[in-house]
């Protein structure tokens, strides 16, 4: 072979080696698949990220989940305080609901005043004086004020309407936040309900005081009137007392020895023998009778036997024999 033939085919092996070593262009179809295989790739990396995340940030969430358990036994503490089996506390604050009647075992009809004895909550125990505070009835935070707010939080309680204080013999089963139900009164027992009476308005001595009145012949002018109310020129005065017409009702009473007839503990139910001081719906303190002791609801009472004077007995017999014939 010429030297120009080697050259050529020299030539010829290098444009095919230079042919080989280009790249060749890809199809669409070929380009899609390299796309969605870096898509998948970077997708898996994000997944692996957000895992390590996830691990990294697991111990701080259960921290957080304990922290607010920790904070929630307080409130599982207020709930599993209890009411004491036997009370000590002589009172309760109520509401009066209105009057009905019942029956006794032998027929005999009852007037009784329905009253709602609590649910009463306790605000506060006071060992040193042997006291206890009350609360009854709910209030938004807005209709107290804020002395009286901040009490409340301090004490931990939810604010209450109306607050009592009462004796009791031993504050140790009394705890702050403790629910107390119409299981402190039971039939038998005789109480003391104070509350505000009815409003009669302005009204005259004979109805507000019980006058007689003066005479009742159509001349004497003088029927429902005042009269004198005093002396004259010594004291030249009205002397303080004078019984006057004037504004009768709505101050506070209390009616004393009424007796309790029946409990219903679940629903906080007294039916109390007789009237209550107030209107319907309103408040009432409920004492236990420091006059009057518990007495059982079946007792009969013993009928007593006076002596009889023979002597009397003897001329009765012989006046009634007299009247005979």
């Amino acid at each position: 072979m010429s030297e120009n033939d080697k050259k050529e085919e020299q030539e010829k092996s290098t444009e095919a080696a230079a042919k080989q070593e280009q790249p060749q262009a890809a199809t669409p179809k070929e380009e899609a698949s390299v796309v969605q295989e870096a898509a998948d790739k970077s997708a898996a990396e994000a997944e692996e990220s957000t895992q390590a995340a996830a691990a990294e940030e697991s111990p701080k969430v259960e921290d957080a989940q304990e922290a607010p358990a920790a904070e929630a036994e307080p409130e599982s503490i207020a709930q599993e305080l209890k009411e004491p089996e036997e009370h000590t506390v002589t009172g309760m604050i109520g509401r009066k609901l209105g009057m009905t009647q019942i029956f006794d075992k032998d027929g005999n009809v009852i007037p009784v005043t329905i009253v709602e004895v609590g649910p009463c909550t306790v605000v506060d125990v006071r060992e040193e004086t042997g006291r206890v505070i009350l609360g009854y009835g709910d209030v938004k935070e807005s209709r107290i004020g804020k002395p009286q707010l901040g009490f409340f939080k301090k004490q931990g309680t939810e604010p209450r309407r109306i607050l009592r204080e009462f004796r009791s013999s031993d504050t140790s089963p009394y705890k702050v936040g403790m629910p107390v139900s119409a299981r402190v009164f039971k039939p038998g027992d005789y109480v003391d309900v104070s509350g505000t009476s009815i409003g009669k308005g302005f009204q005259g001595g004979m109805k507000r005081h019980g006058w007689s009145g003066g005479p009742g012949g159509h001349g004497s002018m003088h029927h429902r009137r005042v009269g004198s109310i005093g002396m004259s020129a010594d004291p030249s005065r009205t002397l303080k007392g004078r019984t006057m017409p004037g504004q009768m009702g709505n101050k506070r009473t209390t009616t004393q020895g009424l007796r309790v007839m029946d409990i219903d503990a679940d629903r906080n139910i007294a039916l109390l023998k007789g009237a209550v001081p107030g209107h319907k719906n309103g408040i009432v303190t409920v004492h236990i009778s420091r006059k009057k002791k518990w007495r059982d609801l079946n007792e009969v009472k013993a009928v007593v036997q006076h002596k009889v004077n023979p002597m009397k007995q003897s001329k009765a017999k012989a006046g009634a024999k007299k009247k005979g014939k």
